[in-house]
């Protein structure tokens, strides 16, 4: 069960149906992990629940796609891992160009995150590249969060 708001990634494949997914399988020989199968209801620490789920490749990078109507985006995003270290660097890009890169190896407990970035949807869709720094490393994300930014306030 995905924390309120938010939707569990399983690694599938993008479908124009649902409306997201990668583009090939991450399911079975790559990995989509939830620690917990459901949520805490006394663990009131969002960004916690969502860093314990991730999707990864088994090598290699990977893209995903999400049908979105055209305008301005920000997203937040993060990657590593609770109890395993050793997540290797890689760079994530949205519409082609570089918005986060973790240029060293990961510890456990460790997670790279960045928020608020700027992303324009032109063609009604949203694609963030994982690209790991070495041909055929794994590539990881945690979670990835989407938002329209706020209104300019009005005077």
């Amino acid at each position: 069960m995905p924390l309120h708001g938010y939707e569990i990634d399983e690694g599938k494949v993008y479908t124009p149906v649902r409306g997201y997914g990668w583009d090939r399988s991450l399911e079975g020989e790559d990995l989509a992990f939830q620690r917990q199968q459901c949520v805490d209801p006394v663990d009131k620490d969002t960004a916690k629940q969502l860093r314990d789920t991730y999707v990864r490749t088994a090598r290699g990078g990977a893209t995903w796609r999400i049908d979105l109507p055209n305008g301005d985006y920000l997203v937040s995003l993060c990657w590593g891992d609770a109890f395993a270290g050793n997540r290797p660097p890689q760079t994530v890009t949205f519409q082609g160009n570089v918005a986060a890169s973790g240029g060293h190896w990961t510890k456990p407990g460790e997670f790279i995150t960045v928020d608020d970035i700027p992303v324009s949807v032109r063609n009604g869709r949203m694609m963030m590249g994982l690209i790991p720094s070495t041909p055929n490393r794994p590539v990881t994300i945690n979670y990835l969060v989407i938002d329209k930014p706020a209104a300019p306030a009005m005077k």
